[in-house]
């Protein structure tokens, strides 16, 4: 049977003297230490050394200390952080215990908030005797419950969250002016190491095989394919140093870290940071694991894979045209495609949420997009040569791709014959455990599992062999006819003007790699690779506008 909370922390009893004053020596006392990870500075001492000088306090005083010392390991900084803290302050307004013993007020609270609870509950409320806080003794200095004594509290409240506001202040200043040097921000990020001078430079053992992870999802993979692959690989990372710890071994990456990789701008070039963008293209010492443009691709790939998962069902089951494909031309973020409006006919808006973007404020409607689309698309004019360009860039393109799946076939056969060397030497186990005498038989059943598994691993490798070589049997098939890229082209914009959202969307991701919108809702088309250059009409922009 569980015990009651009075009997745990002792029954109350009568706490005063004859004459109505309140008798200490029958108060029941908590202790409450607090030291968090992010207290570098020694200034505080340990949990165990803060408790040991409550108890000194309270032995000296009297003091009634019942249960055990509440000991909690979080910033107080911000309010609604500290469950243990959030406990206490309710046992102490039911009455299971009088008064707190602390190490010093700042233990207590670091915000105004937290700190403004305290003094409520020192003073009493309307129609009751006492206060629910009947003592508040600190080791490091005494604490007199009366006008003058709450009022120097709040002071040294005050003085804490100050304290802790510039010290928050000064910390992410200096990140500020780290990410604006393209510096690195605690634990690297996945495939890179951090150098001396700050700087990402590539993880020698993991690099590759992270953006390989990249070039699966552009070949078809699921982003739990991508997880399962660098699981296999035994892809890992040491945290940072924290106190009492020499680091912590974290890998292989999880669902949701593996989704936070595939949207971090790093790995094409752009450290962001707290919405400060710096490019690191053109530091020499760093190594983008992507393009841009497959970077973009992997956004729209991930955003599709997802489907709107734990989304509203109608949202789920609603199309939405040009999602991940629309960027704001003041800061370069994508635009959120919602649908909004209390007609019947819904509209389809394109918002930029970046609260550091210059335009402000950046909102365009859907029609308004599509409508200057069909003119940009009736307005094509292709050069004389354009099919001969067109196919050059599908070579072009062909190639890069060609070097990806020679990359990818290397690596596979490279992890078939670690495959192959694992096999035999795990067969030459069960080979010895079947001459052996007394073997028992869990033993014998785990290394045939692990036969059985080599087995799976080998054959999975080699149909993956297989399908790289069919790709790059199949390269030669790229490219539209002559006829086929004519009809593309003259009839594109009747063909998007006359179509669904669907049909829209698709014949825009064939043209165009992107479309960028400016503060005056003006488009901007950015050509695809393959159509790039085609065009004899100047009008046709790409890119930003001049004198925009």
């Amino acid at each position: 049977m569980k015990m009651k909370m009075a009997q745990v922390l002792g029954r109350k009893q009568d706490i005063h003297f004859p004459d109505g004053s309140i008798d200490e020596s029958k108060l029941r006392f908590v202790i409450y230490a607090r030291k968090s990870t992010e207290e570098k500075d020694k200034q505080y001492f340990s949990i165990p050394r803060q408790i040991e000088e409550c108890r000194k306090l309270a032995k000296s005083m009297g003091y009634r200390v019942i249960g055990e010392p509440i000991e909690e390991h979080a910033s107080a900084k911000d309010a609604g952080n500290r469950p243990k803290f959030d406990k206490m302050l309710k046992q102490l307004e039911r009455g299971d215990f009088d008064g707190i013993i602390t190490y010093a007020p700042d233990r207590l609270s670091r915000n105004m908030l937290e700190a403004g609870k305290i003094l409520d509950l020192l003073v009493p409320h309307k129609n009751e005797d006492e206060a629910a806080l009947k003592k508040l003794a600190f080791a490091t200095g005494s604490f007199v419950n009366d006008i003058n004594g709450r009022l120097v509290l709040a002071v040294q409240f005050g003085l804490a969250t100050q304290y802790s506001q510039a010290l928050q202040k000064a910390v992410t200043d200096g990140m500020a002016t780290h990410a604006k040097e393209g510096k690195a921000q605690g634990n690297p990020k996945w495939g890179y190491e951090i150098d001396a001078k700050g700087d990402y430079i590539p993880d020698r053992k993991y690099f590759s095989i992270i953006q390989h992870g990249w070039y699966m999802l552009l070949n078809g993979s699921t982003q739990k394919e991508v997880m399962d692959y660098w699981a296999m690989e035994d892809v890992h990372r040491m945290t940072k140093t924290t106190e009492g710890k020499d680091g912590e071994r974290v890998g292989p990456p999880k669902s949701s870290t593996v989704s936070r990789i595939f949207q971090d701008s790093l790995y094409y070039g752009v450290l962001n940071w707290d919405g400060v963008e710096t490019d690191l293209r053109g530091n020499g010492k760093f190594v983008a694991m992507v393009s841009k443009e497959e970077w973009d691709r992997v956004q729209f790939i991930t955003e599709s894979q997802r489907g709107g998962k734990g989304k509203r069902k109608a949202a789920k089951e609603r199309f939405l045209p040009l999602r991940q494909f629309v960027l704001c031309a003041g800061c370069g973020h994508t635009m959120t495609v919602s649908v909004g409006g209390k007609t019947k006919n819904k509209l389809v808006y394109y918002r930029c949420q970046n609260k550091h973007c210059k335009y402000g404020t950046n909102e365009v409607r859907g029609y308004e997009i599509f409508n200057q689309l069909y003119d940009l698309l009736d307005g094509l004019k292709l050069s004389d040569d354009a099919y001969e360009q067109y196919k050059q860039a599908i070579d072009d393109f062909r190639e890069n791709e060609l070097d990806s799946l020679r990359i990818r076939k290397t690596h596979l056969e490279g992890q078939k014959r670690y495959l192959m060397k694992k096999r035999q030497k795990d067969s030459e186990t069960v080979q010895r455990l079947a001459n052996a005498e007394n073997v028992a038989e869990s033993v014998f059943e785990d290394a045939n599992a692990a036969v059985e598994e080599d087995d799976y691993n080998i054959a999975r490798a080699e149909e993956e062999i297989r399908e790289v070589k069919r790709k790059l049997d199949g390269s030669e098939d790229l490219a539209i006819s002559e006829q086929e890229f004519l009809t593309l082209i003259e009839s594109a914009g009747k063909q998007m003007k006359n179509g669904n959202f669907v049909q829209k969307d698709a014949i825009a991701r064939i043209l165009l790699l992107n479309l960028k919108v400016d503060d005056k809702k003006r488009l901007i088309p950015i050509w695809n690779e393959a159509f790039r250059g085609l065009f004899s009409s100047q009008v046709i922009p790409d890119g930003d506008p001049g004198g925009s």
